[in-house]
């Protein structure tokens, strides 16, 4: 790759779908500089307007933007007669994309942990700020937006040596994103409902899939995913239904499609506009008690500023749309609402990560010495968990993706029943535009 031998084996992550992008990524060993990298290997869209993820990463480089893995090639990959390998089948009659597609890889100098191998809620909290900082510079200083905010797409950095190691979050793959130049005003998506994670999206727009992205839509997939690892990590109230909570909440279990369309979010639309947060936590749990209410009153603020009768009359189904005589003034996000700008939620996040001291140079949320525990992994008792290692996927909906990054260090949890287990990841949904 890039006159550079690398030495592979078997992937880390894998896709089992036959079409889309059929992302494999490997740990990449260069025998000559002695030096381990990630190796990504996928097929791109072939389409002048979608960048190639390493121009992105140039892109975000250029501006400084901080908490970002580090691009150190890229390559077309070409076959015998040195032309590009693109497929073919999206010519194909009754495909669903008409999108070509070509072979990519981009190979990135970091090797991180999943999200999932964080040791306890505090530290959950301190990476989530560190990513949010790079979404925040992204959008900025280099007028990116992410646009697929998951828990496979926060990672951990861990850096320095022995006793030494310290542990940041890092924002990663950037192959669904949008420059801001390209996200014009006003503009619905060219195929709706076809970005980024399912499971993370917003409510509003898994509800109004015809509303333009925004940037408050990437800040609240942050809260989907903060919840997610609480009910996944911690024992809560919904420990006993926590399948089909998980399932109607995140998943599929209450979609509904409308002239081919996916609607849904219905779950997450009441968890947001719900006066208290969607789970309980024990009262020996008091820290992250306040800190599931604290970014309530974020999301719950922003959601009351909300007329969502204007968004039902603006971007409903075109089915169910009906002439007017006056016009529907556009939505517009103002920087008034909490979720417009990234201050609020960090702010929290800063907090309950630990990374504001008092005067005495004492973190001002001291966590419990018994509060910094996770569990086991809550979801390896239920249906979630029926297909072991199967990652949220990256390549459309009804395909997943598949991680095997383990755990070198134990964490300290808690038990629940009668063993443990290491941290294997469920299956999610993901929806990719084309």
């Amino acid at each position: 790759m890039a006159n550079r031998t690398l030495l592979i084996a078997r992937p880390v992550a894998s896709s089992h779908s036959m079409h889309g992008r059929c992302t494999r990524g490997y740990l990449a060993y260069d025998p000559k500089e002695r030096t381990v990298s990630f190796l990504k290997d996928f097929w791109r869209p072939d389409h002048e307007q979608i960048p190639a993820e390493h121009e992105v990463y140039k892109r975000l480089a250029a501006h400084k933007v901080s908490n970002i893995a580090t691009c150190e090639d890229s390559e077309d990959v070409c076959d015998s007669d040195g032309r590009w390998q693109v497929t073919k089948t999206h010519d194909a009659v009754g495909h669903t994309s008409h999108l070509a597609h070509g072979h990519y890889r981009v190979r990135l100098r970091e090797f991180c942990r999943p999200l999932t191998d964080f040791k306890d809620f505090r530290e959950l909290a301190s990476l989530f700020y560190d990513a949010m900082t790079a979404h925040e510079d992204a959008w900025g200083k280099a007028a990116v937006l992410h646009r697929d905010i998951s828990v496979n797409n926060i990672l951990i950095l861990e850096e320095g040596k022995g006793r030494e190691i310290s542990r940041k979050g890092i924002l990663n793959d950037w192959d669904l994103c949008k420059y801001k130049e390209q996200m014009l005003k006003g503009t619905a998506p060219r195929r709706p409902n076809l970005t980024g994670t399912w499971y993370f999206r917003s409510a509003l727009s898994l509800r109004y899939p015809y509303k333009p992205y925004r940037l408050s839509d990437d800040i609240e997939s942050f809260i989907h995913v903060y919840h997610y690892c609480v009910y996944r990590f911690h024992i809560t109230d919904a420990v006993d239904n926590l399948a089909n909570i998980i399932n109607t909440t995140y998943g599929d279990g209450e979609k509904n499609i409308v002239d081919g369309v996916t609607i849904g979010g219905s779950k997450k639309l009441m968890a947001m506009t719900f006066p208290l947060p969607p789970m309980r936590v024990c009262a020996d749990y008091p820290t992250l008690k306040d800190c599931l209410m604290a970014l309530h009153n974020v999301y719950s603020s922003h959601y009351k500023a909300i007329d969502l009768g204007s968004y039902e009359l603006l971007y409903c189904s075109p089915r169910d749309r009906r002439p007017r005589r006056l016009p529907i003034p556009e939505i517009i996000e103002d920087n008034l609402k909490p979720m417009d700008t990234h201050t609020k939620l960090k702010d929290v996040f800063l907090r309950y990560g630990g990374r504001v001291e008092d005067e005495q140079g004492n973190p001002s949320i001291a966590w419990e010495e018994n509060e910094l525990q996770k569990t086991e992994d809550l979801f390896q008792e239920t249906s979630l968990a029926d297909r072991k290692n199967g990652q949220l996927s990256s390549a459309r909906h009804e395909a997943f993706e598949d991680e095997e990054m383990q755990a070198e260090k134990p964490v300290k949890r808690l038990k629940v029943g009668a063993r443990s287990t290491t941290l294997h990841s469920i299956m999610e949904n993901r929806l990719e535009e084309q």
